[in-house]
């Protein structure tokens, strides 16, 4: 029983399992979509995740599965699904589509067609309502497919390949497919642009071809031909490309090229192309041309000074433009020497033109191969060329000078051997046979004509050249027999060894028309033949021998022509100069000293003048004189040292100067060569190592050792260098203080160059001003090393770039170590940071260090603002703020300030200063403002200090600001929406808002106002508290001027002591509005705002006593006198923020009474006065008052008190008098107060009463008839002011009598105080005046 019910639980299990199980249907391909056209069929494979053999497919609608296979093959219309025996599936949809693509298939067709490539659909199934068409060079478009069919057309005339891809709306392909156009075309004859111009005779090469787009091997001639007229010349088949060759010899074969045209068939490799062509060759548009004589020159035997005459033509020319020819000469590298021709004369057929050239005359050395040349714009082409042969025809000499004529010897040549040459004589008949003599030999024809006795002096005779009869050329000497010779400027002259001078010989007693032509005297130099120089030819009588003068040529110079001597000679007598050193080339290196020194023989006779020499304008010296020049290369290679001798000759000198100069040029050539160290600074010198280097990598370097002799070879060696020879030397043992160790540069085993190095081992290295230092960061500091122990040319060469600077173990690697002068080097230092610079500096020459140094103690200032350029508006405020650095050695003194507006100097507080300045441009657009910073730092600066003043001046320019932002300062508590407007005075400005992250403001956010003078900025939601907004003027893409808004949205209104609070009816009273959250440079930018304020729900506005203060670091002031009516809960609000809380105002009352601050009352007398004082309910203290005779306060009742007070006066008329009250509010007043104390003092001053009459006098007359009245007044008013007579009878019941009788008044009040006045009656007869 329990075996039957453990197994029937394992069962039911294994069934509940198996029900649980789950498949996964998967397709491929994947889609759910797919087309087909008619005839083609969907293939489908379905795969079950569990068993492959349970799949089915069915299609909807039918009851029968499709097969017993998971593959579909299907081409109707419907939704397949597949499932299998879990029932797990997968549908897909299948469409039948017709379409036909006859049209759209690859295609050949002829260049300059064009094709339509066409897709056209129909049956599109129903939800096919949208397609993506794609052809390679058309961007995607979708268009709207009709069920009833589509038409994809493209019409193009490109060749290549197209492809069009249909792609429904779910990114299924319904078609792909590509196609390509081939165009093909056939060109015959050359391409214009190589296209050669024919010289005649030459073989011309003409082409058809026929090509393809895109290129195809299966494009060709399926059978060509070429055809000369109608004749067939030539017949190809299967090709692409044929050639036809065709020699022009004249013009007739150059007409033969209308008659040259192409035939064939060209098969192309789509939709069976093939086309027939008939091609003519087109030479017209491709210009060959024949070139050719006229004259057809084959050679042409011409002499010196004949013209040559070339007619070149030009056949078939279509250029349009008149051609231009040159007359060519071959040359031995064959690329032709082209010369200018003195004439032409053309033809004006514009289509065969052709030119006549005659050239100038030649000369003999002219002779060779020539041709015509065309020069066109764009290109040159020669003729054939010719051969021109130049012979010369001469008679010598040209005019017999002779006072021995019967003998004479003329000749008369040509090298051509060939040349018909005969002489006339004096009658011009052919000269006597007897006297003429052939003397021709293989290099030319020579006539040889012996004059006769019948020949004399002024006739003359000829020799004829005749060619073919006629005579070509006639050469005449004349006979002359009377003349003198004379040597110019003879007697005694001097020239110096190597001078270039002339001498003239000069013949004279000719006629004008007696012109020596090429003809030569000959010199004798101390009777002797001088044949050293060279003779000019005779010259208009005068020959000139040109000689550089030399020891050798001191003596008497003569010439002789013919057989005549000179009357005269010249004596020359040589002078000599020197330069050391000799060399004209001489090798140094930038900076070399080189010593020159001149010497120069003066003339014995010549007095009155010395020799002088200079180097550089403005400096001439007397020779001899010695010269130090310094090397300057300046950019170059080499120096031009140009001495310049200068003597004043008189008439002395061989040739007719005054002055004799000579340039002596001495070319110095840049060779570096350079040891290193050029002083050795060390106080060990075994095998430190020296190097030589120069620029010259063919020298050669020889190191010397310190007694002169070669350094052992065990001690030199090269180092690799790729651009210099460099020659190391290793110091042996030995070396000592003061020794020179030399290098020698060698050229051609010459030493032409040394350098050396000078050992010194007893010198001191110190940094100057050793000990602590201070400076300011940003401050330009001088620290020194000095070098001292050396001797005095050894300081000369001391090398600041062997100097290094470390501050602490740190090297420095920035700053400017200055050359050392006198031992001394000075280090030029920014003092950029804080930290990088505060150390203890020393100084290193090479490895050894200086045993002190410079403890720097880095200061700081600051400046705010920053920037040097600040924009602000007329009268604007700018606080400066300004702290500096104190130097903690020194506590008595103070760095100080003086700004532009003072003239005295005031210290800077040690937390720093503000300086507040007022922008004050006049009329101009910019200032300058000044602060000068000083500070007596006792000789405690790193610098040595003038006075031990440290003096800074700080230059800021204040720009008058064009531009302006309303508001400067959005304060809101909701900033999106707010809009900001930002203007230019510049009615050209161009505007542009940038948000916090300096981005430009989106577009939709600015608008453009007042013609474009201002942009309004509307703030987006992503403006946030303390977020920065910056309008700027453009410049093209450069930014200007600029502005800024800062945005506050999470800033706190607070009222200052809220909570409750008391005071007196008529208190003067304050209550403060604070703004927080505001960063504190940004509250003076509210300073032109105010808070609004409430008592409870109701306005407080400024009028009479109350005023509402503008706000000052945030903070506004409300000032007002307490009334009863004022009491409540003060609240303030700025923008749309209103404080949380406020101040609870209550209004207590006092009074004093009597309130007259002046009291009246006779002396002794007593006054009450009665004093009262509202108390805080619920408040245990007590108002006091102290009363004028007391000492101490005493408490007031709380239903007040009387206080009584006697008058005294003593010797005065007033006193004054002071009732003092306090109350102890525990900070409960309104206003913040000392320990907490309210006091307040009644002052009354009392008066004693007193009596005046007006008129005042004490004493009255009065006469019959007439009145007097008399006014009486009180200094304690005019209340209770009464007259009586005789002091029983009233007289008046107030202040003013009028009475005509005698008597006693009073003026009284009461009994306080009275004034009397008497008044006397008298008779006065005045009728008889």
């Amino acid at each position: 029983m329990y075996l039957y019910h453990k197994w029937t639980f394992f069962a039911c299990v294994s069934l509940i399992l198996v029900g649980l199980s789950v498949s996964e249907i998967t397709l491929e391909p994947s889609t759910s979509t797919h087309y087909t056209t008619a005839g083609d069929k969907v293939t489908i494979t379905c795969t079950s995740s569990t068993d492959q053999n349970s799949v089915q497919w069915k299609k909807e609608g039918d009851t029968d599965f499709i097969g017993d296979n998971s593959i579909l093959v299907a081409d109707t219309t419907g939704e397949y699904t597949c499932s299998d025996d879990l029932s797990s599936q997968k549908s897909i949809n299948i469409y039948t589509v017709g379409i036909d693509e006859s049209k759209f298939t690859s295609t050949t067709i002829k260049e300059g067609g064009s094709h339509t490539f066409e897709v056209k659909f129909s049956k599109l199934p129903a939800s096919f309502i949208k397609a993506t068409i794609r052809w390679t060079d058309v961007d995607d478009v979708t268009e709207d497919i009709s069920n009833s069919g589509l038409t994809f057309s493209k019409d193009v005339t490109d060749g290549k390949e197209y492809s069009l891809s249909i792609i429904d709306q779910d990114g299924i392909s319904l078609f792909d497919k590509s196609v390509i156009l081939q165009i093909v075309s056939v060109t015959i004859g050359n391409d214009p642009a190589t296209e050669k111009i024919v010289v005649g005779g030459t073989s011309l090469t003409i082409t058809c071809e026929v090509k393809s787009v895109p290129k195809s091997d299966g494009v060709k001639f399926s059978t060509v031909k070429w055809v000369e007229d109608t004749t067939d010349k030539k017949t190809e088949s299967d090709v692409s490309k044929t050639t036809y060759d065709i020699t022009l010899n004249d013009k007739d074969s150059i007409d033969s090229l209308d008659k040259i045209k192409c035939e064939g068939t060209v098969v192309g490799d789509y939709n069976g192309y093939s086309e027939q062509i008939s091609e003519m060759y087109k030479y017209m548009d491709e210009t060959p041309l024949l070139a050719y004589y006229q004259n057809d020159p084959v050679s042409h035997d011409i002499y010196v000074e004949e013209k040559l005459t070339v007619k070149c033509a030009l056949y078939k020319y279509k250029v349009g433009v008149q051609p231009v020819f040159k007359l060519c000469r071959k040359d031995e590298d064959k690329t032709g020497d082209c010369e200018e021709l003195d004439d032409k004369k053309g033809e004006t057929d514009n289509d065969n033109p052709s030119v006549e050239l005659i050239t100038s005359s030649f000369e003999d050395n002219q002779s060779g191969r020539y041709f015509c040349r065309y020069e066109g714009s764009s290109r040159n082409f020669d003729f054939k060329e010719f051969q021109v042969n130049i012979y010369t025809f001469e008679v010598s000499p040209k005019m017999l000078v002779s006072d021995k004529i019967e003998g004479s010897k003329l000749i008369c040549s040509s090298s051509n051997r060939n040349a018909n040459l005969v002489w006339k004589d004096n009658k011009n008949s052919k000269a006597d046979d007897a006297h003429v003599e052939d003397q021709s030999d293989t290099t030319g024809k020579r006539l040889q004509y012996t004059l006769p006795t019948s020949v004399e002096g002024g006739e003359s005779v000829k020799c004829e050249l005749i060619r073919d009869g006629d005579v070509v050329d006639t050469k005449t000497v004349k006979i002359i027999s009377t003349f003198d010779i004379e040597v110019e400027r003879s007697g005694k002259r001097y020239g110096y060894v190597g001078d270039d001078v002339s001498i003239t010989c000069k013949v004279t007693g000719l006629s004008d028309n007696d012109v020596l032509i090429n003809e030569k005297p000959t010199w004798t130099l101390g009777g002797a033949s001088f044949t050293d120089g060279t003779i000019g030819m005779f010259n208009n009588g005068a020959s000139i021998l040109r000689l550089s003068l030399k020891d050798s040529h001191k003596g008497e110079f003569k010439c002789s022509y013919g057989d005549t001597d000179s009357t005269n000679g010249m004596d020359v007598n040589i002078l000599k100069y020197s330069f050391d050193p000799k060399d004209t080339t001489l090798y140094g290196k930038q900076g070399d000293s080189i010593t020159f020194t001149i010497t120069m023989d003066s003339i014995t006779e010549n007095t009155g003048s010395d020799p002088t020499v200079s180097l550089s304008s403005g400096m001439k010296e007397k020779t001899p004189k010695t010269f130090d020049v310094s090397v300057d290369f300046g950019d170059g290679e080499k120096q031009e040292l140009n001495f310049k001798l200068e003597y004043n000759v008189s008439d002395y000198y061989i040739s007719d100067i005054k002055t004799y100069t000579k340039d002596h040029i001495v070319e110095v050539i840049k060779l570096d060569l350079s040891v290193s160290p050029k002083l050795l600074l060390t106080k060990t010198t075994a095998k430190k190592e020296l190097l030589c280097t120069t620029n010259d990598i063919t020298a050669t370097l020889q190191w010397k050792d310190r007694n002169g002799n070669n350094a052992g070879d065990g001690d030199v060696a090269d180092v690799p260098d790729a651009n210099n020879k460099v020659l190391k030397y290793t110091l042996p043992d030995g070396v000592q203080d003061g020794d020179s160790i030399k290098c020698s540069l060698m050229k051609e085993g010459k030493e032409v160059l040394t350098d050396a190095v000078e050992v010194d081992t007893t010198f001191t290295i110190d940094v100057m001003r050793g000990g602590k230092r201070y400076a300011y960061v940003g401050d330009d500091v001088t620290i020194t090393c000095k070098v001292t122990g050396v001797s005095e040319s050894n300081v000369k060469v001391l090398d600041e770039k062997r100097l290094s600077w470390h501050i602490g173990n740190t090297p420095l690697s920035d700053g400017t170590i200055g050359k050392f002068v006198n031992g001394e080097s000075v280090l030029q230092l920014t003092l950029t940071e804080k930290q990088k610079y505060t150390g203890v500096f020393k100084c290193s020459y090479d490895e050894e260090q200086s045993a002190k140094g410079m403890e720097v103690q880095i200061l700081e200032y600051t400046f705010d603002p920053k920037d040097k350029t600040l924009y602000a508006e007329q009268d604007e405020k700018i606080t400066f703020t300004i702290t500096m650095d104190r130097i903690s050695d020194i506590t008595e003194k103070s760095p100080e300030i003086k700004t532009s507006s003072e003239t005295a100097y005031v210290t800077i507080p040690e937390d720093g200063g503000t300086y507040p300045v007022t922008a004050d441009f006049s009329e101009q657009d910019s200032k300058t403002i000044t602060f000068e910073l000083q500070y007596d730092v006792e000789n405690n600066f790193v610098n040595e200090l003038n006075g031990n003043m440290y003096k800074k001046t700080y230059d800021v320019t204040l720009k008058k600001r064009e531009l302006s932002v309303s508001p400067k300062i959005l304060v809101k508590k909701t900033i999106s929406g707010e809009k900001i407007t930002c203007s230019s005075t510049n009615s050209n400005a161009v505007l542009k808002w940038k948000d916090n992250d300096g981005n430009d403001a989106a577009v939709n956010d600015v608008e453009s106002l007042d013609g474009g003078r201002q942009l309004q900025y509307t703030l987006p939601t992503s403006v946030n508290d303390k977020d920065v907004l910056t309008c700027v003027t453009m410049n093209g893409e450069v930014e200007g001027e600029s502005i800024q808004v800062k945005v506050y949205n999470s800033f706190v209104v607070e009222v200052d002591r809220n909570g409750e609070r008391y005071g007196y009816v008529g208190d003067e009273v304050s209550i403060t509005c604070r703004l927080t959250g505001i960063d504190s440079g940004d509250l003076e930018l509210l300073n032109d705002q105010q808070p609004t304020w409430k008592i409870g729900e109701s306005a407080l506005s400024e009028e009479g006593d109350t005023t509402i203060g503008k706000f000052i670091n945030g903070a506004s002031v409300l000032k007002l006198t307490l009334t009863e009516a004022r009491k409540g809960v003060f609240k303030c609000a700025y923008g749309d923020k209103e404080s949380p809380t406020g101040m609870t105002v209550g209004v207590l009352k006092s009074t004093f009474e009597p309130s007259d601050e002046t009291q009246y009352a006779n002396q002794g007398e007593k006054i009450t006065f009665r004093v009262s004082s509202e108390r805080i309910s619920g408040y245990n203290k007590i108002p006091q008052i102290k009363t004028p005779s007391a000492q101490e306060f005493v408490d007031i009742p709380e239903n007040g008190g009387t206080y009584s007070v006697t008058a005294d006066y003593g010797d005065k008329d007033s006193v004054p008098i002071s009732f003092e009250l306090q109350y102890d509010f525990e900070d409960k007043f309104v206003n913040k107060l000392n320990s907490n104390m309210y006091k307040k003092t009644y002052n009354v001053t009392l008066k004693k009463r007193v009596v005046i009459l007006d008129p005042p006098t004490y004493g009255y007359y009065v006469t019959d008839g007439s009145k007097v009245t008399i006014t009486c007044t009180s200094n304690a008013g005019l209340k209770g002011l009464t007259w009586k007579k005789n002091d029983q009878t009233s007289a008046s019941d107030n202040n003013i009598l009028e009475t005509d009788q005698a008597g006693v008044y009073t003026c009284s009040n009461s009994e306080f105080f009275s004034q009397s006045v008497s008044i006397h009656s008298i008779g006065i007869d005045e009728s008889k005046f």
